[in-house]
């Protein structure tokens, strides 16, 4: 069970997150406070706008990339 700190942590993330005006991919993964690397595997991501996004170290295994139209990345 998460301690009260915690959740109150992922409440205020949560907020930021539906509070901001940015679609930025990126930005969003920042303000959640979420680590490209270990967070997405696995993840519905059908949709999502990745333009731009770096997703190099990003471990995608088994995510739902539907419908995204990711630009080829290049450092």
């Amino acid at each position: 069970m998460a301690n009260e700190g915690s959740l109150d942590e992922l409440l205020h993330s949560i907020e930021q997150v539906v509070e901001t005006e940015t679609d930025d991919f990126m930005e969003l993964v920042r303000i959640a406070c979420l680590d490209i690397a270990r967070d997405f595997a696995g993840a519905d991501l059908s949709g999502i706008n990745l333009r731009g996004a770096d997703l190099s170290g990003a471990d995608l295994m088994g995510a739902d990339l539907r419908g995204c139209q990711p630009e080829r990345y290049q450092p």
